[in-house]
């Protein structure tokens, strides 16, 4: 048996009496009692210097790859932190209910990817229906858990109503619990409230399991907390309870740098001329923005910009942080590209690049056609158009970022898409300087 405190671990075994010994006094700990949990033969733990593994017989490992993210981003939350296991996936689970953020490690491929945007509480272990139903009755509850089949062990998640403090009396909203869909092939479903359930011929792909369309022009109320969106949109279909907690990300704008802000949904009324989304915040975008209900966000960097060296083997890249680069675009390769939203202009990746250790990169742009108007970028195949950096006539707003140590990536923040990111190329140029300023004498 192995306990832990704040500093130490301590094992416990039963021989002929009890013995207790400590170990590891230092070197391991535990955040808050939700912060450990065992996964197969081991215990994994937050510790303030990042998650530990414990064996069996009281070894002591590191997760390195946690390591900044619990000591820098959530430092501030350690006694929030949670960590559950789903076996029935071979995932384990680092939450920060804060921030809304998970750490997913897979185990099956031994690589690790963050979640963002979630609206729940807490996430525990427990038995669950491995199957579910699918009802059609008005009113009913569309898909709904099996529980006179077998039941697995899964990570199931708590989800409250985000603004349960100002609930009005006679709400009819409920918590409720939800597990993780890993075989991604629940069909997606119009009607709720008080229509008919549908199933629709295309597979539901977003974060949450929004009932409805997932795609909406704005009618009026930009920059507010209250987005009215225009006829035609498919508003009867949706069901508004679906909506709520998800976040609603700005998708095309006539202001590039409006482009991925987002917010997360109050509530949701329907009427014969529209649709009401009501936010927790304000939603910074113009008129007649294209808006996107729970996208699954990708993120994708690549490593830092080098120089081009000659070698035996041809011309090879180079981390060389001295010598200064500049970008100019960046052109993206997809294959099998599909979903309800994917013919649509909507359906785009921004390019995004980082000049230096900032949290949010502070370089953002979408592919658009020579005239300004908007286009499909996420298409099967390479860009037809690159998104181009820069917007101003200085030299970095005309040929684009100019640094030291640039990081370019990509971000796709478009609901009901699937597609394989095949590669990412950026065009620039390498200077043949080892200086960002002129030299004077003074």
């Amino acid at each position: 048996m192995l306990g832990l405190s704040e500093d130490r671990l301590y094992h416990i075994r039963r021989e002929q009496d009890v013995m207790v010994r400590e170990l590891h006094e230092g070197m391991v700990g535990v955040v808050n009692p939700q912060a450990a949990v065992v996964a197969a033969s081991q215990v994994f733990t937050i510790s303030p210097r990042g998650v530990k593994i414990i064996g069996t017989n009281g070894s002591l490992d590191n997760m390195a790859v946690l390591d900044t993210l619990i000591r820098e981003k959530w430092k501030d939350n350690h006694d929030k932190l949670r960590v559950a296991f789903d076996p029935f996936i071979s995932t384990l689970f680092f939450y920060n209910p804060v921030n809304g953020e998970a750490a997913c490690t897979w185990f099956e491929t031994s690589t690790m990817t963050e979640l963002k945007d979630l609206p729940f509480t807490d996430v525990k272990m427990a038995n669950f229906p491995n199957a579910e139903t699918f009802a059609t009755t008005a009113g009913g509850t569309g898909y709904s858990p099996n529980f006179d089949g077998d039941r697995v062990r899964r990570a199931l998640w708590l989800m409250n109503h985000p603004d349960r403090a100002n609930l009005s009396a006679g709400t009819t909203w409920k918590p409720r619990i939800y597990v993780a869909n890993h075989v991604r092939d629940r069909k997606a479903l119009t009607g709720g409230d008080t229509a008919v359930y549908a199933q629709q011929s295309y597979n539901r792909r977003t974060l949450m399991d929004i009932i409805g369309p997932t795609l909406f022009t704005l009618a009026s109320g930009h920059g507010s907390s209250s987005l009215v969106c225009t006829a035609g949109n498919g508003n009867s279909q949706a069901a508004s309870d679906s909506c709520i907690g998800a976040f609603v990300y700005v998708l095309e704008d006539s202001d590039q740098t409006k482009i991925g802000n987002k917010a997360q949904i109050k509530s949701v009324t329907k009427s014969s001329s529209g649709i009401t989304i009501t936010l927790m915040t304000s939603l910074d975008c113009s008129a007649s923005a294209k808006i996107g209900i729970s996208p699954v966000l990708v993120e994708c960097t690549a490593h830092q910009v080098g120089a081009i060296v000659n070698t035996s083997r041809g011309p090879q890249e180079a981390e060389d942080v001295h010598r200064l680069k500049q970008i100019d675009e960046t052109r993206m390769h997809f294959i099998d590209v599909s979903g309800n939203n994917s013919s649509d202009t909507a359906c785009k990746f921004q390019g995004i690049i980082y000049t230096g250790n900032e949290e949010t990169p502070p370089h953002r742009n979408v592919p658009e056609k020579p005239d300004g108007s908007s286009i499909a970028s996420v298409v099967d195949g390479s860009s037809l158009y690159p998104a181009v950096f820069g917007s101003d006539s200085s030299f970095t707003g005309v040929q684009g970022p100019l640094g030291f140590t640039l990081t370019p990536g990509i971000r796709i923040f478009c609901p009901d898409v699937d597609y394989r990111l095949q590669s990412m190329v950026c065009n620039g140029q390498v200077m043949d300087t080892k200086s960002s300023q002129a030299y004077t004498q003074s």
